[in-house]
């Protein structure tokens, strides 16, 4: 997965390293821009992104998973236990940029 913080927009703010703040720090969500940071708005958009990628995996798994409860095929339980498993590794693939229980 493509981290977002290495690709973050230059000169966003205006006092880094000039008064003595500095983002370059920042490599996910569990740290926070200084107060005033010309980042802050984009750190938030980011945020906000994250956090409705990570509701709606969990929406995924929630449907899933009352899928097979009520499946009475084996093949098509199989199927979704399988896709049950791949959404919970793509949610565990994000905890390394920020928190997972939304």
């Amino acid at each position: 997965m493509e981290n977002i913080f290495e690709n973050r927009p230059e000169r966003l703010c205006q006092h880094c390293k000039k008064c003595g703040k500095d983002c370059s720090f920042i490599k996910n969500f569990y740290e926070k821009p200084p107060e005033n940071c010309g980042y802050e708005g984009w750190f938030f958009l980011e945020w906000e992104k994250y956090k409705q990628n990570i509701r709606k995996l969990k929406e995924r798994l929630l449907v899933l998973e009352v899928q097979l409860k009520n499946c009475k095929e084996s093949k098509k339980a199989a199927k979704i236990a399988s896709d049950i498993q791949k959404t919970k590794d793509k949610i565990k693939t994000f905890n390394s940029i920020g928190p997972t229980d939304l």
